[in-house]
């Protein structure tokens, strides 16, 4: 049973976690200890699923402030998806999500041109 004021962002990653599970994606991965929901190690980018519930409070918001920039810092682009995102907007999220995949993918390519 999910905790309390978690069932929202829970099902969320109910949802991708069947989805990326299908295209054999990495869930729930460390970067310098630090875990990231969903993450292409290749193209070091990353997905945070960010639920009001779990990412509302003062302390909450600075823990997840530095954690993105801890993780921007060892070179992994991010892309914040919320629940409310992935229940009224699955098509948006999935296009955001390839394009962000897409621009990593072309990112490393001209570095490894260098």
């Amino acid at each position: 049973m999910p905790a309390a004021g978690r069932s929202s962002t829970n099902s969320s990653a109910t949802r991708v976690n069947a989805v990326t599970r299908a295209y054999g994606w990495s869930w729930t991965t460390l970067v310098d200890r630090k875990e990231i929901d969903f993450l292409w190690r290749d193209l070091q980018f990353g997905v945070e699923l960010d639920g009001w519930d779990g990412h509302s409070s003062r302390q909450a918001f600075e823990r997840d402030r530095l954690k993105r920039a801890k993780l921007q810092a060892h070179g992994v682009g991010i892309m914040p998806v919320t629940g409310r995102q992935i229940r009224n907007d699955a098509a948006g999220v999935m296009t955001r999500l390839m394009a962000g995949l897409r621009e990593a993918a072309a990112v490393r390519r001209s570095r490894a041109g260098d």
